[in-house]
């Protein structure tokens, strides 16, 4: 997984700020009737993926988190769970994508082998490797039973423009947000400490791995992305309480936020043509522009 990137330096332009939030839906997973506002695209869909991996490509660099032969030619940052993943996009209307997150929901089985989190470091360590792979298969374990999903999350970025801002929480609360409009879920995340962004995820609920069993499992350097890093796991059901209230508007929101499907992306393309249309139709001019080659 990559390094969850979710605040940096202060200093932000007085004017920045995220003006919506819309969602990129997995293809081909079906999206539930829960949210309204359903739009297929191929294009559009492949046109704002490629922008949010612009901007974890530019974000990622400049930290030192990857190097330049990670990228693509035009400085994309490609990863394989990209088009497994939900993605949240924060938009602004001068700048385009200013903050993504990825929410990777693992299908049944669930195997350790499978996740990301088992080619970090700390799970290839000859000591550390084992107490990996059970604290995660607790987590696992625990999701099953509960009827919920298990949830690998990352590739979080924010703009320049709003690093230091309550708009990176906003990125950051708007896993909590999605998993509950999909029905909750027990997540886990690689998140750097760097610019404290580990810290900031186990301030709004998260928990460093193993705490559970009463051995948290310790920070450790990851040479992939040359920074110390973080195994952070958590249930959307039971954020940090100060958050709750913000987390359950942002679970409102999504519900009326653009969802933009790539083909075969739709849960019921007939009843999402008539749930679209019972919905406004506004799409800000950057969606439009994302979709006017379809």
């Amino acid at each position: 997984m990559s390094p969850s990137t979710i605040t940096a330096r202060t200093g932000p332009a007085p004017d920045a700020k995220v003006h919506s939030i819309m969602l990129l839906a997995p293809a081909p997973q079906a999206v539930p009737p829960t949210f309204r506002k359903l739009y297929t695209s191929s294009h559009g869909h492949s046109a704002v993926l490629d922008e949010i991996r612009r901007l974890r490509g530019t974000a990622y660099l400049k930290d030192g988190a990857i190097s330049a032969s990670q990228l693509t030619e035009d400085g994309r940052h490609v990863q394989e769970a990209d088009a497994m993943s939900w993605h949240v996009v924060g938009w602004n209307r001068d700048c385009g994508v200013v903050g993504c997150a990825r929410y990777w929901e693992h299908a049944d089985p669930v195997r350790f082998k499978d996740l990301g989190v088992s080619r970090s470091a700390l799970a290839g360590d000859p000591v550390w490797g084992p107490k990996v792979r059970e604290a995660v298969e607790r987590g696992i374990a625990q999701a099953a039973d509960s009827g919920l999903a298990y949830v690998e999350v990352g590739g979080w970025a924010v703009a320049e423009k709003i690093r230091g801002t309550p708009e990176a929480l906003r990125i950051a609360l708007s896993g909590y947000a999605l998993a509950r409009s999909l029905g909750a879920c027990i997540g886990i995340t690689t998140a750097t400490v760097r610019h404290r962004s580990s810290t900031i995820l186990r301030r709004i609920g998260g928990r460093r791995l193993g705490s559970d069993n009463g051995e948290e499992l310790p920070v450790y350097f990851d040479p992939q992305y040359d920074c110390d890093m973080e195994i952070v796991c958590f249930d959307s059901r039971r954020p940090d309480p100060r958050f709750e209230d913000r987390i359950e508007e942002m679970r409102h929101d999504l519900v009326n936020a653009t969802v933009l499907c790539a083909e075969g992306g739709l849960w019921n393309l007939d009843q999402a043509v008539r749930e679209t249309e019972r919905a406004p139709r506004r799409v800000s001019h950057l969606m439009v522009s994302a979709l006017q080659a379809v």
